[in-house]
């Protein structure tokens, strides 16, 4: 919204009001993605990086209060946390696997691509507030391909890859706790 609306309608994080529909549908989303049978997370060494970047700018503009930023800090370190306990074990539930990866390459945006038997789609992020879809056979083989690649010039840190796991983590530690 900051980048791309009328400043008039700029409110401060407090202020932000998100709908119930919204969050029952990141719910089930969520629930659906951990309920996949196989799921690959591709991680660019800098997201958190740039997280905290952005928290802190909105923060300097007084659009987030020196209050919420602990809050989010918070937040973060239990993603964290979470996230790498996931990392460790590499299942979300008994039977669930997860392979987690970090690029060597950075990349800017979130690319998701879902392939079962009843729904094939990709989606990537664009312009920071939306997401571009499509069910397109031909443009869910070339996000498969592409994520392929993603797969071979990345480092797994699930299950193994204990010294790249520590190193990616104590990382992500350290952006977030500059907060």
């Amino acid at each position: 919204m900051y980048q791309y609306a009328n400043s008039d309608l700029m409110r401060n994080y407090k202020e932000a009001i998100i709908p119930e529909r919204l969050i029952e549908t990141v719910q089930r989303l969520s629930y659906y993605y951990r309920s996949a049978y196989v799921a690959y997370y591709i991680w660019d060494k800098l997201t958190f990086y740039h997280l905290v970047k952005d928290i802190t700018y909105f923060a300097n503009v007084h659009l987030i209060a020196p209050e919420e930023v602990e809050m989010l800090k918070e937040e973060l370190l239990v993603f964290l946390d979470d996230l790498e306990k996931l990392a460790i074990s590499g299942e979300f539930i008994k039977g669930k696997k997860v392979y987690m990866y970090v690029s060597n390459i950075n990349f800017e945006t979130s690319y998701v691509y879902i392939n079962s038997s009843m729904h094939k789609s990709s989606r990537f992020k664009a312009f920071t507030i939306t997401d571009i879809s499509s069910s397109d056979e031909e443009t869910v083989q070339r996000m498969r391909m592409w994520m392929q690649s993603m797969k071979r010039t990345s480092t797994m840190i699930s299950e193994s890859g204990e010294m790249q796991r520590v190193r990616f983590f104590n990382l992500q530690w350290e952006y977030v706790n500059r907060l």
